[in-house]
């Protein structure tokens, strides 16, 4: 398997996921409350906003011709 370049649009897709997923867990720690509520009213916006984060990331890097992928 091929790992994705340094400066490649799939890398960093996977680093905005990741910085994503950190963020919204340390929100989720320092906010109780905002759990309680994403909980009781958008129980699946959690994945969804990392997961349409690394999405859009990665459209955007695929479409600039300055960022090669892989």
């Amino acid at each position: 398997m091929k790992l994705p370049q340094k400066d490649s649009a799939t890398f960093r897709a996977l680093v905005t996921f990741l910085q994503t997923v950190i963020a919204l867990l340390v929100v989720v720690l320092a906010m109780p409350e905002f759990t309680e509520v994403v909980k009781k009213f958008y129980p699946d916006a959690l994945p969804a906003i990392a997961i349409l984060t690394t999405i859009v990331t990665f459209v955007w890097n695929v479409i600039r011709k300055d960022v090669k992928n892989y």
